[in-house]
């Protein structure tokens, strides 16, 4: 019987947990030697034996996980999800391997995970050998650094391969500046905002045109458009670059403009009376009047100065 015991294990309180834990799944125990014997499938005076010994019965707990479909690392520590019931065979049999090569020093199941493992290991040397072909950076303790970061999103299951060669294009020539993309929609029709803070992916811009058009990248961010109302300038998801220092409202620039919870992308026109009409290039779309009354819940995002278009 494997079991386990270390210097600062409190065995009647770890029991006492692993127990409660128990009891979620057969609620008949109420920690009496008998109960615990016959979930754990043990003889009636086996429970008293590992109290006095003071070590937890590994062998007989995660049979009972495995007999249960319950998380055998959950059961034991109280930690991730509490059952596997939702795994395929092939997969529990794997996750029953990796408990008892950690728990039980099971070696034959050590070596099953070992042979599972190969396949990745060798999928990540091949990412790191690469790596290594195409960073053309000296190999310093920034290289390794850098490198580290590429073979994490090199590796992610849902990894953007575009996006991964244009982080290794940004580090091999700095001279490019790399802009976030976020997954905001603005509308090129009737509004559409989705809040989404994080960046989903990086546009590459070279400093020298940053420079030539008087832009800090720090004040640059790219969205998406939405709908056709500024048909033929904008098109339906094409990549808008908006900067987004915005000091004054340059007559006939394009903008997004947010009013309330609604994101728009419109062609600004000053009127006289200092009043704003929002233009739509396409002639099938009325412009849009915004009184100076209307100001205090209009902000100006920021105006845009490069579009991505798909052409053929």
């Amino acid at each position: 019987m494997s079991t386990i015991k270390s210097a600062n294990f409190d065995f009647v309180q770890e029991f006492n947990e692993i127990l409660e834990r128990i009891q979620l799944f057969s609620p008949e125990i109420n920690k009496g030697d008998s109960d615990i014997a016959r979930a754990l499938n043990v003889s009636r005076t086996t429970p008293s034996t590992w109290r006095k010994r003071g070590k937890l019965p590994l062998e007989a707990i995660i049979e009972y996980a495995k007999k249960q479909g319950i998380n055998i690392h959950w059961l034991l520590t109280g930690e991730g999800e509490q059952g596997i019931t939702h795994l395929s065979t092939t997969s529990e049999k794997q996750y029953n391997d990796n408990a008892h090569s950690i728990y039980l020093n099971d070696n034959d199941a050590h070596k099953r995970v070992q042979e599972r493992a190969k396949p990745k290991l060798i999928e990540f040397r091949e990412v790191l050998a690469t790596l290594d072909k195409k960073l053309t950076i000296p190999k310093n303790e920034q290289y390794e650094t850098i490198r580290t970061i590429l073979f994490k999103l090199a590796t992610q299951s849902e990894c953007d391969k575009e996006e991964y060669n244009s982080f290794i294009d940004y580090f091999n020539n700095p001279e490019f500046a790399m802009i976030p993309g976020y997954n905001i929609q603005v509308s090129a029709g009737h509004g559409a905002i989705n809040n989404e803070e994080q960046p989903t992916r990086y546009l590459a811009f070279r400093h020298r045109w940053l420079k030539y058009r008087g832009f800090n990248e720090k004040d640059l961010v790219v969205v998406f458009a939405k709908g056709d109302s500024m048909e033929p300038t904008i098109s339906n998801n094409n990549s808008l670059l908006i900067y987004t220092k915005i000091e004054t409202i340059h007559d006939g620039s394009i903008y997004v403009i947010r009013q309330d919870d609604t994101l728009l992308v419109k062609r600004v026109q000053r009127l006289l009376d200092g009043n704003l009409k929002l233009i739509s290039d396409n002639s099938a779309y009325e412009p849009m009047l915004l009184t100076k009354n209307s100001f205090e819940s209009l902000d100006v995002v920021g105006q845009v100065v490069w579009i991505a278009k798909d052409v053929g």
